[in-house]
């Protein structure tokens, strides 16, 4: 009898080329694996293509190409694309929703993972996408849901966030000063610049992204002359981005640095006085650890400041003991999707109330006054209010307040009040 398996951290890297599978399955070692294509292959590589058989079964990668070709039929393609927007899949005579489409395909992720280990339980579990929207999100927690996690199981980050976490786990050498990043994908080519700025308070990890997406494409390459004239348009980007900084670190990732050869003026300058490394596994192997982490309930040393992260902290003035205090709603740093909080307060002569929004570094911070919905007549102190605060993305926010009534003297009214707030245009 096969011994049940139990999964302490699982990554899925969902990118519109390649899936790829990363596990931490040893209490007693942070090492991940890569879960390969098929079994006996080395290959972690999984086609982002999917088909659905007669029979009503999802196959991937490999696997979704051999039946399709054993049944006649196509494989769908451009599936992740159609996840982060919100699509909808037509194929083979059915629309499938972008919530159908994720739930189906993680489904078959994890079944995959099952065919290799044969009998396993999952404890954690982090999706990565080149970003991170709220359609993508909400569909990954619900489908997630759907095949059993529990949403505190459950982690959804964009790259920028899994590129801070995979760098976090490497030798301090590695990030003792900037980092670049380099994905080059079909779709994408896009350049991360990693900063730790260890002296602030908090201390913070930067990441910024430029992208230069139509500056390159991926199927010129096997052309020597425009791998030529490719070459030299990195190098010109390479001496802009590097100009003024020190770079300890240069990571190389997707398919365009990895299957192709490259001519050697950019790589020249990259190697000068630079580690680089090459591969593919640096975003799944940033979402098992975020995972492994979440599984641990470790405190990040650093503030993320990432897309995907909030930017601000959160608070309203409030009388607490007879003492007036910022009591805080949500803390910068936070996953926008679990940023927010919900209170509960009476009211006690006031017509407003106010928020308080702050840049946890330069402690710069805005107060907005929010005027209350006129409520049903009643004595002061009679009041119960609910004020909710949740994220939409990571800069821009909803405040609710609720009429609760007070108890069995005064029936909530139904009267509320919602106030959409842009972080981004307040600093």
């Amino acid at each position: 009898m096969n011994k049940k398996v139990e999964i302490l951290a699982m990554g899925i890297d969902l990118a519109n080329d390649y899936t790829q599978i990363a596990v931490i399955d040893n209490p007693d070692s942070n090492e991940s694996k890569g879960i390969p294509a098929s079994r006996g292959n080395t290959d972690c590589l999984i086609h982002s293509v999917l088909y659905i058989s007669p029979e009503g079964t999802w196959h991937i990668g490999d696997d979704a190409v051999k039946r399709a070709e054993m049944d006649g039929g196509e494989c769908a393609e451009d599936i992740v694309n159609i996840m982060l927007s919100g699509g909808e899949l037509q194929y083979n005579g059915s629309v499938y929703s972008a919530y159908e489409l994720m739930c189906g395909y993680l489904n078959a992720c994890i079944e995959h993972v099952r065919f290799l280990y044969v009998d396993i339980s999952i404890k954690e579990i982090c999706i990565t996408a080149v970003d991170n929207p709220k359609v993508f999100t909400d569909n990954a927690y619900k489908a997630l849901g759907t095949l059993g996690f529990l949403k505190e199981n459950i982690r959804v980050i964009s790259h920028s966030e899994a590129f801070i976490y995979y760098t976090c786990a490497q030798r301090r050498e590695i990030w003792v000063n900037d980092v670049c990043l380099m994905d080059f994908t079909k779709d994408n080519f896009t350049f991360y610049i990693l900063t730790t700025k260890r002296n602030s308070n908090p201390k913070v990890i930067n990441v910024e992204l430029t992208d230069y997406t139509q500056m390159f494409n991926i199927e010129k390459l096997s052309d020597p002359k425009e791998a030529e004239k490719y070459d030299v348009k990195l190098y010109n980007v390479i001496l802009e981005k590097f100009r003024k900084r020190v770079f300890s670190t240069v990571f190389l990732t997707g398919r365009g640095f990895n299957a192709f050869s490259w001519p050697e003026q950019s790589m020249e300058e990259l190697l000068n006085k630079r580690h680089v490394f090459k591969g593919y596994n640096l975003f799944v192997k940033g979402a098992v650890i975020a995972a492994d982490k979440h599984n641990k309930t470790e405190r990040n040393e650093f503030l993320f400041e990432c897309p995907g992260r909030t930017k601000v902290d959160v608070g309203i003035f409030i009388m607490h003991d007879n003492k007036n205090m910022n009591l805080t709603l949500s803390k910068a740093g936070t996953n926008w999707h679990e940023a927010g909080a919900t209170v509960e307060c009476i009211l006690d002569d006031i017509n407003r109330f106010t928020v308080v929004i702050t840049d946890p570094v330069s402690m710069f911070n805005r107060n907005i006054s929010i005027v209350l919905p006129t409520f049903p007549g009643r004595p002061n102190k009679a009041t119960r209010v609910r004020i909710a605060l949740a994220y939409t993305d990571d800069t821009n926010m909803v405040i609710r307040v609720d009429d609760m009534g007070f108890g069995e003297f005064f029936k909530p009214s139904g009267v509320n009040l919602v106030k959409n707030i842009n972080v981004s245009q307040l600093f």
